[in-house]
């Protein structure tokens, strides 16, 4: 994959020097690679709206990978994206032929055409839900969603694939163990994009030599991989911290590490790419005492970071 691909895509976005715009993309190819859900969260006091954020993730989804993508907001209204889909799925790809992907397929436009009048978030493969946090029983809409199958053409076929859930939150508030869980990531955007163009940029040839389960040759120094097993452990350890960290986030820490560098147009890791993702397994995953909310917990971990030294 060539560098240009994180590269143009922040430029145009105007953010070309952001970390967290990089990391957001990053996080955003990985969970479509490994069919990971995503948390978002936002500050009010930075003037962003989810109606923004939904329109930049808008753009990079369907700039990357040709798919649909729903929108449902608080009042549980779905509306599934229409500016750019159709005009991507025309141009589409030849995906990897041994990994399922639905979209593209005669059978999934024809699911898209039937729920265009009543549309569903579990029938796309990107649902961003506004305002997460009003939601009862997401974990049981989410093993609903993995399980949900349809018939077209007289066989049984996932609606899908891949599917990910992607929830929209302030920082101001916190969520329960069970509904966390159900997200890898959890993405912190502090500055709205300087623009986001009407018109679609596909990176789709770029990405697809991105989909195979291999991973990326991406060369961890021992130095990096001892860093990295030291910000974890002051995390984990930090006073007063209640943890509930999976034995897998290690193990999806590295990859997501290894996609960051890779994307960067490098294929070797270096620390600022474990600064940049390592928050992004671990923020949703602690209680704090005296009230927790994300915006605690994500200066919590930023805090533990800052306190281990960066080798040289």
């Amino acid at each position: 994959m060539q560098s240009s691909y994180m590269d143009e895509l922040l430029r145009l976005l105007g953010r070309q020097e952001s970390i967290s715009f990089r990391t957001l993309i990053t996080i955003i190819t990985t969970s479509l690679k490994r069919e990971e859900n995503i948390l978002i969260t936002y500050s009010k006091q930075d003037k962003i709206q989810p109606q923004i954020i939904c329109s930049l993730l808008d753009y990079i989804y369907t700039a990357i990978m040709p798919l649909s993508i729903s929108f449902t907001n608080n009042q549980s209204i779905t509306r599934i994206a229409q500016n750019r889909r159709n005009r991507n799925l025309v141009n589409s790809p030849q995906l990897d032929p041994n990994r399922k992907h639905s979209m593209g397929d005669a059978d999934q436009i024809r699911i898209t055409e039937q729920l265009a009048e009543n549309p569903s978030p579990f029938c796309t493969n990107v649902a961003v839900f506004e305002n997460l946090q009003t939601y009862k029983d997401l974990p049981g809409l989410v093993r609903t969603a993995k399980q949900m199958k349809g018939t077209f053409s007289n066989q049984l076929c996932d609606l899908a694939q891949p599917f990910t859930i992607v929830g929209i939150v302030p920082d101001s508030v916190y969520m329960s163990h069970e509904v966390l869980d159900v997200f890898t990531y959890c993405v912190h955007i502090t500055e709205p994009p300087h623009s986001i163009p009407s018109n679609s940029t596909p990176f789709f040839m770029m990405y697809t030599t991105f989909l195979p389960e291999k991973p990326p040759t991406v060369y961890l120094d021992r130095d990096v991989y001892t860093y990295i097993s030291e910000l974890y452990l002051a995390i984990d350890t930090w006073p007063l911290a209640t943890g509930h960290v999976k034995a897998e986030t290690r193990l999806t820490m590295i990859k997501a590490i290894e996609d960051y560098a890779f994307l960067s147009g490098r294929k070797f890791i270096i620390p600022d790419d474990v600064k940049a993702i390592v928050p992004c397994l671990l923020t949703h995953k602690y209680q704090l005492p005296n009230g927790t909310t994300f915006a605690k917990c994500y200066e919590h971990v930023l805090q533990a970071v800052n306190n281990v030294q960066v080798p040289v």
